[in-house]
């Protein structure tokens, strides 16, 4: 991966001036912003620095995944999170909690044996310069399953909403499972390997499971979530739980066609925005576990004059304001992403919704054809990700106040941070395994199978800054051609590590 530049402030017209420039990726280079690929969030630790999750099409086929935290004193590591190939792989990265100077982030990933998923959670403790160690998911009842969010209760158990899948995008069931132990090793097909905890809650659902919705308050281990039934499609049922029992379990009222319901919470309450087909408004219900009270209101009213695309409105509530952001159509002909004109933020008092101040952010480019945007907050002030594609190059923006960012021009000659992987991928008869490092290092490179077994180590050096390429030709250590499937390439350098996945194919 080649960047352009790792962060400088944007001087064209087009943007606000606290617009900065995180990262640009030459269109006709291999990694790009997408349509499809929308797994995009963003953070701020304890420290102050900035942590964003994105994900880019490799080489116009397959999306990888990165985690990067931006610093002051140094432009910052990525850390891949996963890669998906078609047959196989891992990606859809959730950011389930963070706290102080510790990230949690949910990874699925993919193969063409049932139970065909499974999950893993990667922490990572950033005050010890970026350490990070993963725990795995059992199987639930032995079935397919997807998992929206996972919560850690302490060091190794974890509570979770799971819906049991009867194909890939279609539950048929919610449940809620509590204290549940994690693993240390990967449990891919080991059906013995289950979560065993207590089933608090188990209902049918009906629809697409992106119509579910959960979250967890941050001070108390309380849960809850929006799904839906066949009996009452219509409306969107709501569930609260802690880890002992069910709180609360109602008809929220919200109509069954509102689109892109987002939670968050505000000191004891759950708060969710939403939209209802047909109107040009957002709502917010809100429902606090503590004195069962729950209330739906009006927060933001439009016109068609205003061409604000309110169904793709990210929000974010601070301890004084519900903050709305918005894109602007160039006209009503379109939603399509081309048709968007800019961005802006409307901060809204929480007292009476009333608006504060309303900022342009980013006034978008004629050829632009890709957006993403995410917002979230530091108690007082906002902080955006807006991933943007031109026709020249796909842009990472960070928006907001932030004065603990590392401001440098790079040289696209010297590699300012490690970085690995292969092409082709998958492969046959070969790929190419190439990485970047950044300074000197005792380098070790070794292609382990999905078992975790040694397969062929193909560095063990003392190397120098710069970049580096090996081939691997798909054998062992005793030259004997290896069996199709997911292999793993695991550098080692200094106290860095990453690990590519890789398809071989027979």
């Amino acid at each position: 991966m080649r960047l352009l530049a790792i962060l400088f402030a944007t001087t064209c017209s087009l943007f606000s001036s606290d617009l900065y420039t995180l990262e640009t990726f030459d269109r006709d280079d291999r990694y790009t912003f997408d349509h499809s690929y929308n797994n995009f969030d963003c953070l701020i630790l304890e420290s102050g620095e900035f942590v964003t999750v994105y994900s880019l099409l490799v080489d116009g086929d397959w999306p990888q995944y990165f985690l990067k935290k931006y610093s002051e004193i140094d432009p910052g590591i990525s850390h891949e999170l996963g890669v998906y190939y078609g047959m196989g792989g891992a990606g859809d990265p959730i950011v389930c909690s963070y706290s102080g100077m510790s990230v949690e982030i949910l990874i699925r990933g993919y193969g063409d044996i049932p139970p065909y998923s499974d999950y893993q959670l990667e922490t990572f403790d950033f005050s010890q310069n970026t350490d990070r160690w993963t725990q795995y998911h059992g199987w639930y009842d032995g079935m397919d399953m997807w998992v929206p969010k996972t919560w850690k209760i302490d060091s190794t158990q974890a509570s979770s909403f799971i819906m049991g899948l009867e194909d890939w995008d279609s539950p048929t069931m919610l449940y809620f499972l509590s204290d549940y132990a994690l693993f240390s090793e990967r449990t891919w097909g080991d059906t013995t390997s289950m979560m065993v905890g207590d089933t608090l809650f188990e209902s049918p659902v009906f629809g697409h499971k992106w119509y579910f919705s959960d979250a967890k308050l941050e001070t108390d281990n309380i849960y809850c979530a929006f799904y839906k039934t066949e009996q009452s499609a219509s409306i969107y049922s709501f569930i609260c739980v802690n880890n002992d029992s069910v709180i609360a379990q109602l008809n929220s009222g919200i109509d069954g066609n509102a689109t892109d319901i987002i939670i968050h919470t505000i000191d004891s309450t759950f708060a969710a925005i939403y939209k209802l087909p047909g109107e040009d408004e957002l709502r917010l219900w809100s429902f606090n576990p503590y004195t069962m009270e729950s209330i739906d209101e009006l927060v933001l009213s439009s016109t068609e004059e205003d061409l604000e695309y309110l169904s793709k409105t990210r929000s974010t509530i601070t301890d004084s304001n519900l903050i709305l952001q918005i894109p602007i159509l160039r006209d009503n002909s379109s939603y399509n992403q081309s048709n968007w004109k800019g961005l802006v933020q409307k901060r809204l008092s929480l007292n009476d919704w009333g608006i504060v101040e309303v900022d342009t952010i980013i006034q978008f480019e004629e050829t632009t054809d890709v957006v993403h945007h995410r917002i979230t907050n530091d108690g007082s002030n906002p902080h955006s990700i807006i991933a943007v594609r031109t026709a020249e190059n796909s842009y990472l923006y960070y928006y907001g106040g932030s004065t603990l960012l590392y401001v440098e021009e790079e040289n696209l000659e010297t590699p300012k941070a490690f970085f690995l992987s292969s092409y082709p991928n998958p492969f046959n008869p070969s790929t190419t395994i190439e990485y970047d490092l950044p300074e000197q290092s005792e380098v070790s490179l070794t292609i382990y199978d999905i078992a975790g077994r040694e397969v062929q180590k193909l560095v063990s050096t003392r190397q120098a800054l710069g970049s580096y390429s090996v081939g691997w030709n798909g054998t062992n250590r005793d030259g004997h051609q290896v069996a199709a499937g997911m292999y793993f390439a695991r550098l080692q350098a200094s106290d860095h590590s990453s690990v590519v996945k890789m398809v071989y194919l027979r």
